[in-house]
């Protein structure tokens, strides 16, 4: 349990250094979330209560954390916002951002709206939404979630919004294009589409989108078009990709160039599912949680951003410098990521721990 003791330590001046600040009690029982999320990997209370330092008994820690999860002055967005704020500063250094945006259901009528940043073939949360439905969210959610997004965004970013076909509606697509942003969206095979100026018989000469497909193999791009027949959005422009083994191609609308480049940025919409894995089966379970109420449960989402962002950001400096076995991918086993984490933390503090932001610059300045 002493190790227990120094990591939640080292997670308290961690939380000193990124979040706004809190209450002393509110203060050290994040710090004992974020601790027992960690060494425990699991979201059930009785796992992590059996992983935090103290006396006290395991009902008595989950008591605590269950107390803390449902405290109404728990604020996940204003707590966490600092810290997507700065992801989002430093990345935007390196160049566009890319954020994606993806669904996660879980049992019991929940789900999880939730906004990422491409980092290296995983995803960093950026902002999430929790709800009691289930299904795809519709169009008006979609763009209210975006305004909230887009107030974490620099001004002077270029950023590039990645979606499946849930996020091809008209309204989130506007919404983009008022934040000044580039969009990069699948589009439903039977979307409407037209040419701008097509006509047959002297009107507007609207197909499903499908009647574009490329044949296996190839791609295909189509500019100034629009689409949704209902709304005539455009002009927009088509990248057709169909790769080979595949059922059907990816049918993509974009307000960028039409090349291989939007291809690109939307193999990186696959970086947000490995997220989702390691929320999950892969590492922390969130499937299992039997926190239902989505504000009790936009906070458990709260530690495990802030921990999957540590978790991240150290195993990064340890492949960086060297520190993990290099036959081992440094996301592959805890280990890699911190092993003993407070001899990785203290080589780390002689570099970085001076800045306020220390260990989320230190992650940021690699992004690719």
């Amino acid at each position: 349990m002493s190790n227990s003791l120094t990591l939640q330590d080292r997670i308290e001046t961690l939380i000193d250094q990124t979040l706004p600040p809190l209450r002393k009690t509110r203060h050290r029982n994040l710090a004992r979330l974020l601790t027992g999320l960690y060494r425990a990997e699991h979201v059930h209370l009785s796992a992590m209560a059996d992983e935090l330092p103290g006396p006290a008994q395991q009902t008595s820690k989950t008591r605590r954390m269950r107390r803390f999860l449902n405290n109404e002055e728990v604020d996940p967005g204003r707590w966490y916002r600092p810290v997507a704020r700065v992801l989002l500063r430093e990345a935007s250094e390196s160049g566009r951002l890319r954020i994606l945006v993806d669904r996660l259901e879980l049992s019991g009528k929940r789900r999880l709206l939730v906004a990422a940043l491409a980092y290296r073939r995983r995803a960093l949360p950026i902002w999430w939404r929790a709800e009691r439905q289930t299904g795809a969210t519709g169009a008006e959610l979609q763009a209210s979630f975006l305004e909230e997004l887009a107030e974490l965004v620099p001004p002077e970013a270029e950023a590039v919004l990645i979606g499946d076909g849930e996020f091809h509606s008209v309204d989130l697509l506007e919404r983009a294009r008022e934040e000044g942003w580039a969009y990069c969206v699948r589009l439903h095979a039977d979307t409407y589409v037209r040419t701008d100026g097509e006509r047959a018989n002297g009107e507007q000469a609207w197909r499903e989108c499908r009647a574009l497909d490329p044949t296996e193999g190839e791609r295909r791009y189509v500019q100034d078009v629009r689409i949704a027949k209902s709304r005539d959005f455009g002009p927009v422009n088509l990248v057709y990709h169909w790769a080979e083994g595949e059922e059907e191609p990816w049918r993509l609308v974009t307000n960028l160039s039409p090349d291989f480049t939007v291809v690109r940025f939307y193999q990186r919409r696959m970086w947000i599912e490995q997220l989702f894995g390691d929320w999950q089966e892969e590492r922390f379970h969130l499937h299992q949680t039997r926190l239902y109420e989505p504000e009790t449960l936009s906070r458990l989402i709260l530690g495990l951003s802030l921990v999957y962002v540590w978790l991240v950001a150290v195993g990064s400096y340890v492949a960086g410098a060297r520190l993990a076995p290099a036959r081992r991918p440094y996301w592959s086993s805890r280990p890699e990521l911190s092993g003993d984490w407070t001899s990785v933390d203290q080589k780390m503090s002689s570099e970085s721990r001076a800045a306020s932001n220390a260990i989320i610059t230190l992650l940021l300045k690699t992004v690719r």
